[in-house]
């Protein structure tokens, strides 16, 4: 199995947004940078379902994603992605698609910094706004995997 796990892109400031925090969306910047990334993993990347955080930021990242990939439909928004979402959560959203080969988590920072890390043997991260790390697991028991890259959106300019 393969996990990805993809911070949301680049979002409407604090100072700028003076509504709910859950809806304050991406920047038009974030999603043209979210837009490219994703004709590029769309080659490369094939979840079999994409998991997003209820926020507008996250969903709309996961959205773009889905449909470079032409998988709208398997685009599910979950609260256990939120924050607090951690290595409980996340096996149990795996233990729940016991025949997925690959999924797609969008999330935030820090919760993805340590989860990842958790998965690999302690890695540490700069998980920036857009960045993709694909973890491959090599025990299904205990999640225990390997850091097989981490893309930063920089990498695409």
């Amino acid at each position: 199995m393969v996990l990805y796990f993809m911070r949301h892109a680049a979002a409407v400031s604090h100072e700028e947004w003076k509504r709910d925090e859950l809806e304050r969306p991406l920047t038009a910047k974030g999603r043209k940078v979210t837009e490219k990334q994703a004709k590029r993993f769309a080659r490369e990347v094939h979840p079999d379902r994409i998991y997003s955080s209820p926020y507008v930021r996250a969903f709309q990242t996961a959205d773009l994603l889905a449909r470079a990939m032409g998988i709208s439909e398997r685009v599910i928004v979950d609260e256990r992605l939120g924050p607090g979402f951690d290595f409980e959560r996340l096996a149990a959203i795996v233990k729940d698609n016991p025949k997925a080969e690959g999924l797609l988590f969008v999330s935030h920072e820090p919760e993805l910094a340590n989860l990842v890390g958790r998965l690999t043997g302690g890695a540490r991260l700069d998980f920036r706004k857009g960045a993709l790390a694909e973890v491959r697991i090599i025990d299904p028991e205990t999640l225990d995997g390997v850091l097989s890259e981490l893309v930063s959106p920089r990498f695409l300019h």
